[in-house]
């Protein structure tokens, strides 16, 4: 059964989540908000495991499975952006090797963004560059270091690392944003595309803020931690951090997270009393649902901390196709989620205990202040 979506998902539903241009209004609540990343799992096909979903982005909601159109150089050939629109296009691509070279993404960030310079204020993919570059066959080489090739336009130098690649879409503002790989040809033999594989996975290291994470938040990362409207602030990811944010006010969190579960949020500056929402995430709320705790009346000088418990938590994989003596296992500690493959052997796997939520401990709150009283969350 696919998981219930939590409550503050379910709000969203009736309209786009879009960025600070044109923040969303949900029609249940009539209130402006400016969200990040999520993804909300709606239903898995038990024959087949398909699945449906709901990806949220800055700029906007993709419902999946989705088709992309493609505008490689900033449009899609032949067709307006409202046109794209009564299509019911909810995200197109672009590329970052043909924009790079025309008009340069220098110049694009000068104009905003892509989302500006091709008057499109829906969600954007931008591929890596790599499978433009490769098709270059005559026209490149092929290092540890990246790729050196020339324009297919004008003959002139360039030279991609996996840095460049990220950097360029950065600049471009690209809601998702792929790694620079090596594609290998085909046909080709194991030993090439195990050496293509290999290189593309030391290139993904370089290509994200710390080595082995398969996502790079860089340029968007304030918007996966904190957002807020005039008059409110949402926390919604704990790293220790320091967030200066355009309604005037400005954040420190302190946390070791994932190695223990508490986090101190002080308030540094306020130019007015605001609203403060503090996100339980699932794996710490009694129910598995996440939600966040308001508080309202939040000034400078304010301190909350919380203390989030870690539960462990062992699911059975029981779906597709069985592997013969190998049990598979899904385990949850804290914020930390783990595959698990049992090697075959005469030992029988079992966890206890057999209902972790009847020791769960609930999370504890402290909001120090003028006005603050010390509580315990239900």
């Amino acid at each position: 059964m696919p998981p219930e979506i939590p409550a503050h998902t379910r709000d969203r539903q009736n309209g786009h989540v879009f960025y600070e241009k044109n923040p969303v209004t949900h029609q249940k609540s009539g209130r402006n908000t400016k969200l990040a990343f999520e993804f909300e799992l709606l239903h898995v096909d038990s024959k087949t495991g398909a699945r449906r979903g709901r990806l949220h982005t800055p700029h906007g909601v993709i419902e999946t499975p989705v088709f992309m159109p493609v505008g490689t150089q900033a449009s899609v050939k032949t067709m307006t952006s409202d046109e794209l629109k009564d299509c019911h296009a909810e995200i197109i691509l672009s590329n970052t090797y043909h924009l790079h070279l025309r008009p340069g993404e220098d110049l694009i960030a000068e104009a905003g963004d892509l989302h500006s310079f091709m008057n499109w204020d829906r969600p954007i993919l931008t591929d890596s560059g790599g499978f433009q570059v490769f098709s270059l066959a005559e026209l490149r080489k092929v290092t540890e270091d990246g790729v050196e090739f020339r324009s297919h336009l004008d003959g002139s130098r360039h030279f991609f690392a996996p840095e460049t690649s990220i950097g360029i879409q950065e600049k471009l503002g690209s809601d998702i944003i792929m790694q620079f790989d090596e594609c290998s040809p085909y046909p080709c033999d194991h030993a090439r595309a195990k050496a293509a594989l290999g290189r593309t996975l030391r290139w993904l290291d370089r290509c994200t803020c710390c080595a082995g994470l398969g996502t790079r938040l860089t340029a968007l990362l304030p918007q996966f931690l904190f957002t807020y409207t005039d008059t409110s602030v949402h926390c919604d990811i704990y790293a220790p951090s320091e967030a200066e944010l355009p309604n005037g006010v400005r954040l420190r969190v302190e946390t070791n997270l994932p190695d223990e579960g508490r986090m101190k949020v002080t308030v540094l500056a306020a130019q007015a009393p605001f609203t403060l929402r503090l996100r339980i995430p699932r794996w710490a709320a009694e129910n598995g649902e996440s939600r966040y705790e308001t508080h309202e009346a939040v000034r400078a000088g304010d301190v909350f901390e919380m203390d989030f418990p870690f539960r462990f938590r062992a699911t059975k994989y029981t779906g597709g196709e069985e592997i013969p003596g190998r049990e598979r296992w899904a385990i949850e500690y804290g914020p930390l989620l783990y595959g698990a493959l049992g090697a075959p052997n005469p030992i029988t796997l079992r966890f206890n205990p057999a209902e972790p939520e009847a020791w769960f401990t609930p999370v504890r709150l402290r909001r120090e202040g003028a006005e603050a009283e010390g509580r315990r969350l239900p």
